[in-house]
């Protein structure tokens, strides 16, 4: 195995690790949710029963406690869509590297393999490789589908930090990895 080989191997590896703490976080991210819905409807049920709508001075620190929670869930989506945008990003490197250079040196020893030269012309690695990245682009597919139905379900969706992650939804990198969806599919 080449340098480059070996290069290339690590950055496969990466992305299948990246991969695995994006479903992670985003798990994460689905937990603190579910948990920030929990105490909003607890909350505005006490206060609604209380004072039919206004805040009561008992109510202020449990409704500071929410908002620091709403702010760190924020914090924590626009975290997992950069780490999405990273894997990505490497997911492209990669795939143009397979594409660009890895293929063509098989090819070359397949054609010097043909005329009685005694290269290797396995197919193993580079079909591994090709698999692993593919395998990554669709686990990253359904994680991004699964968080923007999650998001768009969540009554959070009305923040002003919910039109960031529009936004990243909605770019033409994102789109294209979700298989050439419109921005009016997402």
């Amino acid at each position: 195995m080449t340098m480059k080989q070996k290069e290339l191997d690590h950055k496969v590896n990466k992305l299948k690790k990246s991969v695995q703490e994006i479903e992670k976080d985003i798990q994460v991210l689905e937990d603190l949710q579910n948990k920030y819905d929990f105490k909003r409807k607890t909350l505005d049920g006490q206060v609604e029963a209380e004072t039919k709508g206004q805040t009561t001075k008992e109510n202020q620190p449990e409704e500071m406690a929410i908002r620091q929670m709403f702010t760190s869930l924020n914090i924590k989506r626009e975290v997992v869509i950069k780490e999405i945008a990273n894997v990505l990003t490497l997911a492209e490197q990669i795939k143009l590297t397979l594409i660009s250079d890895e293929l063509p040196e098989w090819k070359k020893r397949q054609q010097m393999a043909c005329i009685g030269g005694p290269h290797n012309t396995c197919l193993d690695r580079l079909q591994s490789w090709f698999t692993v990245v593919a395998e990554c682009l669709q686990q990253i597919r359904q994680q991004l589908k699964k968080f923007r139905n999650w998001c768009r379900s969540s009554p959070t969706t009305t923040t002003p930090h919910s039109s960031e992650m529009g936004a990243a939804f909605k770019s033409h990198k994102l789109a294209v990895f979700l298989g050439h969806e419109t921005s009016a599919e997402l």
